[in-house]
């Protein structure tokens, strides 16, 4: 079997980076960079990581949408520092790895924004649909993850799953009036 390819294999394979790149394309080529210095650290970075001390210690202390938007901003700018240093799949990690890494990035945002933000209640009900779609695009791209290290049959329909609910959580974002967390107008 050592160094053995069936053509099957080799499709595969070949389908396997051809959705990574697709699927690379959905969340890296729309995001954003921001907050980073002359020496590329970023400012924001550890917001996601759930370091306070480096970025807003709550989402909308001062109770009006100002502070809101500023913490979720910053939240999703960090999510994209964390995204964009991540190696590139399929030469420099496994796609599956990968998905299983933006998955996390994710969820940490969609944690940080559930427990953190607080949204005036004007916006309540959108900041929730925002924090629920963030969180079913996380089952997604594990969902996506788990295809992609089975070789499964139903890889692009994962795709697709991830590219819906990213959409769905873009145009939420541009409701709330969050630039940086829309992915999908930069």
């Amino acid at each position: 079997m050592g160094g053995l390819t069936t053509p099957g294999a080799t499709h595969r394979s070949g389908v396997i980076a051809l959705v990574a790149t697709a699927t690379i394309a959905v969340v890296v080529g729309c995001s954003t960079t921001s907050g980073t210095g002359g020496d590329g650290s970023s400012a924001t970075a550890d917001v996601a990581a759930g370091d306070s001390a480096s970025g807003p210690t709550a989402g909308g202390d001062d109770g009006g949408l100002g502070g809101y938007v500023a913490f979720m901003e910053a939240l999703c700018a960090a999510t994209d520092d964390r995204i964009d240093t991540l190696p590139s799949p399929p030469d420099q990690i496994r796609a599956d790895l990968w998905a299983t890494e933006v998955a996390t990035a994710f969820a940490q945002e969609s944690d940080r924004a559930d427990l953190e933000a607080q949204p005036p209640d004007d916006v309540r009900r959108d900041h929730r649909t925002y924090v629920e779609t963030t969180a079913e695009l996380v089952d997604a791209w594990t969902a996506l993850s788990t295809s992609l290290a089975a070789g499964a049959d139903d890889i692009e329909d994962r795709r697709t799953d991830v590219t819906q609910l990213a959409l769905g959580r873009d145009a939420t974002a541009a409701t709330l009036g969050l630039a940086t967390c829309d992915r999908s107008s930069s």
